[in-house]
């Protein structure tokens, strides 16, 4: 401040007080501490700020950073910036304070965005092929929460809308979709050749392959009351199923039936029933002339073929095959048997 003070034992009284009085009002009240000549700069240990301090209306500049203390409560006064809970805060002229960040990341959610992101690898993307992409980790696709799902075609046009997805018609795993009512599963695998897919009352969908199945009827004998002959157990799927009575490849197969009594110009007449699952459902007769002595025999090749359509609860359930074997013809006592015939099962 270039002050210079009168010398004591030097000058005289009258202008010692001259000089103090000038000093003071020339040059120290005057004086801005901005430096030279208007005093030292003060730095910040001369200053103990123990209340507000205001800036009127000035703006803080050249500012590195700003170091704020955590507040235990959410200020009074508004249009300020503080920090609450370890997270930044903004408190607007009117409405409720907002929160700017989230622990380390920026408070998405107060902008309508997504909270929680990022989340360690998490994120939320859209790629150039016209993807949006939901990830709670780097390889991890996230699951999604939401009510209705409109769905809209891709078309670079106007939109067209194609159909919504809800709660009524929703996946609830990975292969089940509720109907509202009751749950549909699909098959969780593909089966090993074209079949058909059956549904149970339960909802749940399967795939099976069509049944193929040749059973040999063994060589048997019946009389004249008749003979049942079980030929196997069989598992429909709900397909059509043809059934043949036919001979084994290879072979002549036929029912042959051995008289034991003299006939003339007559005939053997015989009727083969095919019984499932307690039910007959085909009843074949035939009949064969014959001119032979005593204990000639006859030899018949009958065909019996027949479609059938299991019902609801054969699906999925062994029923039992049965052929039945009757001798008719009432010509007297005889023997009659299967050689080397098939039941040939296909579905259809």
């Amino acid at each position: 401040m270039n002050i210079v003070p009168p010398v004591v034992g030097v000058t005289p009284g009258p202008e010692w007080a001259d000089d103090i009085n000038s000093i003071l009002e020339t040059q120290v009240a005057p004086h801005t501490h901005t430096g030279s000549p208007d005093g030292s700069q003060l730095t910040q240990a001369a200053l103990n700020i123990n209340g507000t301090l205001t800036l009127n209306n000035n703006i803080l500049s050249a500012a590195k950073s700003v170091a704020f203390a955590t507040q235990v409560s959410e200020p009074v006064a508004v249009q300020q910036l503080y920090s609450l809970g370890g997270n930044l805060w903004w408190t607007p002229a009117a409405g409720s304070a907002v929160q700017l960040t989230a622990g380390s990341t920026i408070n998405i959610s107060g902008f309508g965005g997504i909270s929680g992101l990022p989340n360690g690898t998490a994120a939320a993307s859209y790629d150039p092929t016209g993807f949006f992409s939901w990830k709670k980790s780097t390889n991890n696709y996230a699951g999604m929460k939401a009510g209705k799902l409109y769905v809209f075609n891709e078309a670079t046009s106007a939109p067209v809308f194609s159909s919504v997805i809800q709660q009524t018609n929703t996946l609830v795993a990975d292969n089940t979709i509720n109907l509202g009512t009751a749950n549909l599963t699909l098959p969780s695998s593909l089966p090993a050749a074209t079949g058909s897919l059956l549904i149970s009352p339960s909802g749940v969908i399967t795939a099976s392959a069509p049944n193929a199945v040749n059973v040999n009827i063994a060589n048997s004998v019946w009389t004249t009351g008749g003979a049942q002959v079980v030929l196997t157990s069989y598992v429909p799927t709900g397909r059509r199923v043809l059934f043949t009575i036919t001979n084994i490849p290879g072979s002549a197969g036929y029912i042959r039936c051995a008289n034991t009594s003299a006939f003339s110009d007559t005939f053997v007449e015989g009727q083969l029933t095919l019984d499932i699952g307690g039910t007959i459902i085909s009843t074949l007769k035939y009949r064969e002339i014959f001119s032979y002595a005593t204990t000639a025999l006859v030899y018949i090749q009958p065909a019996l073929t027949f479609v059938w359509t299991p019902t609801n609860a054969q699906v999925g359930n062994s029923v039992t095959i049965e052929l039945t074997g009757t001798d008719i013809s009432n010509l007297g006592a005889r023997t009659m048997n299967f050689q080397d015939m098939r039941l040939q099962i296909t579905d259809l």
